[in-house]
């Protein structure tokens, strides 16, 4: 069952690393227009345009997911009822 389950995933193509890079970029570009709409901060450089709507870049927004995710995964590694019997 779990080659099976394996097999599955690694074909999908999402999962492509080089994928994942080309969206990765492709939704920043979209981040990068985005913040140009604002007409007032147009002539700023793209990190002090995050800076003043107070936004994160996409990777640090993706670090920070992964670090919420690993915490609540401890908590619940930690606090199962298993460990209370123990």
């Amino acid at each position: 069952m779990l080659d099976h389950t394996w097999s599955i995933v690694f074909k999908h193509g999402a999962n492509c690393p080089y994928y994942k890079k080309d969206i990765i970029n492709c939704l920043e570009k979209v981040q990068i227009m985005a913040t140009k709409l604002m007409s007032n901060i147009t002539h700023l450089p793209y990190n002090l345009r995050l800076q003043k709507l107070d936004l994160f870049t996409l990777e640090h927004r993706r670090v920070r997911g992964d670090l919420i995710e690993t915490y609540k995964m401890c908590i619940v590694l930690n606090f199962s009822p298993q460990h209370q019997w123990e």
